[in-house]
């Protein structure tokens, strides 16, 4: 246990960059630092830091022991952590990020009751349709739509939203109520910028597939903006059925091919690849799955 000990010295000696500097986070006499280094050395009879007045420099056995004591030392902060979480109830600022329409049709009629069961937890909720840099930003969560881009981050599935091919009844004094997929391509078309395939829809019924390629009329980056031309009459479109459906039962909009299926769309929560999750982070990720499984 005590050759442990040593290697989690070594470790951090190298992340401070000197004996000094690992002595002050340790809180320990810098001595004992060069002791337990010294003793690590003999106990594997190589040298593993070349030293100088001023500065440290890892041999090349130094670099590869290295890799391993810093496994160790991730594996001692999780384990601890994960005490930590058993003990320690969520709290401190949540900084969130989502698309504008979900934020304002799904998070925030939900975000009261999330403060009401963690009254220790305050948070920020910013609404933006632009792709945000979570480590760089300071964002502890961000939820996405669709498809995900390769990245470090880590994706929980958190539901589907459903999704409607709709047209405002006025639409129809000018073109023809479709009756099949392929009808479509007869009226304009309105398209999110991105999110979903661009000019091509897929439909299903049963076992049958229909892929339908459409000219987009206009092409918008915000949901509730697409749902307004829709409405408006300036075209068909396909929208998330929390955004349509009300609409569809005051009938400033019809389902058009009700007995076809939209492509659903995967929703989920990305957070930076950490050790572990902080307590608030996990309370809002089982919190969201919650709201999806329900919404």
């Amino acid at each position: 246990m005590q050759n442990i000990n040593d290697m989690l010295v070594f470790a951090e000696v190298i992340k401070a960059g000197s004996f000094t500097k690992a002595a002050e986070v340790l809180d320990l006499p810098k001595s004992n630092i060069s002791r337990k280094l010294t003793r690590l050395e003999t106990h594997l009879g190589v040298r593993l830091i070349e030293r100088t007045t001023r500065s440290i420099h890892l041999t090349e056995v130094g670099q590869i022991y290295l890799q391993h004591c810093q496994r160790i030392q991730e594996e001692v902060e999780s384990a601890e952590l994960c005490v930590d979480h058993l003990v320690e109830s969520p709290r401190g600022q949540l900084k969130i990020c989502v698309s504008v329409t979900m934020g304002q049709q799904i998070i925030s009629r939900n975000l009261c009751r999330f403060i009401a069961l963690y009254p220790d937890i305050d948070v920020t909720l910013e609404l933006t349709n632009r792709r945000i840099d979570l480590i760089e930003e300071g964002f502890d969560l961000a939820i996405r739509i669709g498809k995900l881009e390769d990245s470090s981050l880590i994706a929980k599935y958190l539901g589907q939203i459903e999704r409607k091919l709709c047209a405002s009844p006025a639409l129809f004094n000018l073109y023809a109520l479709p009756s099949i997929p392929a009808e479509l391509s007869l009226l304009p078309s309105l398209f999110m910028t991105s999110g979903m395939p661009k000019n091509q829809w897929l439909l299903s019924r049963e076992d049958l597939v229909e892929s339908v390629h459409l000219a987009p009329k206009i092409q918008v980056n915000d949901f509730l903006s697409l749902s307004q031309l829709c409405i408006s009459g300036c075209g068909i479109t396909m929208l998330p059925a929390y955004l349509c459906d009300e609409a569809i039962i005051e009938g400033s909009l019809l389902h058009i091919l009700p007995e076809w299926q939209c492509e659903q769309s995967n929703v989920y929560a990305l957070y930076p690849s950490h050790k572990s999750v902080t307590p608030k982070v996990r309370a809002m990720l089982n919190f969201l799955e919650e709201v999806f499984e329900n919404d």
